[in-house]
């Protein structure tokens, strides 16, 4: 029997199209040499490195989080399984 692999839900396509950037335009500006990366990326059957995420985010004027939201929900259920599901993160020296 075959398991099936989970799929990571994000929402990179929809970003990309967004600025009105292809496949072949975000591979590029990735400098990566096809789109076969970027297209596995965005059906959630692979991961972005830790560097390409954070270049996705720039590229796409979104923060990395925004990207992959039940990601970060789940992550921050993990970490902080007490706080309210409206969670917020607070900047040092920002207003209350």
């Amino acid at each position: 029997m075959r398991r099936r692999k989970k799929l990571i839900r994000n929402y990179q396509r929809k970003y990309r199209r967004l600025i009105g950037y292809d496949q072949e335009d975000a591979a590029h500006k990735l400098h990566h040499q096809s789109t076969a990366v970027i297209s596995r990326w965005e059906k959630g059957l692979a991961m972005p490195s830790a560097e390409n995420l954070l270049k996705l985010s720039r590229l796409y004027k979104v923060l990395p989080q925004e990207l992959y939201p039940e990601l970060d929900k789940a992550i921050i259920k993990d970490l902080y399984p007490d706080a309210p599901e409206t969670f917020k993160w607070k900047r040092k020296g920002s207003d209350p």
